[in-house]
């Protein structure tokens, strides 16, 4: 699917530069023994450019999750949306490929919603673990106040607002449970897993 050519896209973009990399290396080597130091950091500034170009390649200690986010990355800085990844996930915690994937697709897919209609799009995903649980965090800008049902704003109400009761469902099948707030003009989605381990 186009989800899966986007990710095998970005890779082989990667893996193209690491295959060029050395040779620039010795082009600017050159550059700089026969003293053309300005053709250097010309060559320098166009490696820069296109080193700007290349997909961030995140290392979470699951091989599901980088791909998704990897993507998720690259989605969001095509519309302009910040998006800050601090996320390593424990061996130790046992949840199936589906149920971790549904769990970051639907927390940031929320989350990229969420940025509409603000100059400052970010998205902030996290992880932490406490008292026994890996907590899956996600924060994106809000002026708005939610209830404990989370009503969802969009008109499509049948449709829509699936995403957080999908993120309860996840987590209450691992132990854990899903809480949504608003503080300092931030949305913030916290799941909790149980993690195995701290039995």
């Amino acid at each position: 699917n186009q989800y899966n050519l986007e990710i095998i896209t970005q890779f082989d973009k990667l893996k193209l530069f690491r295959h060029d990399y050395i040779s620039q290396l010795q082009t600017i080597y050159a550059m700089l023994i026969i003293n053309n130091s300005k053709k250097a950091i010309e060559f320098i500034e166009a490696i820069d450019l296109e080193i700007n170009k290349l997909p961030i390649i995140l290392n979470t200690g699951n091989e599901v999750a980088d791909a998704l986010l990897h993507y998720k990355v690259s989605y969001c800085k095509e519309r302009n949306i910040r998006m800050d990844v601090s996320v390593k996930f424990p061996s130790s915690l046992k949840i199936s490929d589906v149920d971790l994937n549904n769990l970051i697709a639907n927390s940031i897919n929320n989350a990229i919603k969420g940025c509409d209609g603000f100059d400052d799009k970010y998205i902030i995903v996290e992880t932490k673990k406490k008292s026994g649980y890996f907590i899956w965090i996600v924060k994106n800008p809000s002026n708005k106040c939610i209830n404990e049902d989370l009503i969802t704003s969009n008109v499509d109400k049948q449709n829509h607002g699936l995403g957080t009761k999908i993120l309860r469902i996840i987590a209450k099948k691992y132990g854990g449970d899903a809480y949504f707030t608003c503080e300092n003009d931030e949305f913030i989605c916290m799941v909790y897993l149980r993690d195995s381990e701290d039995d």
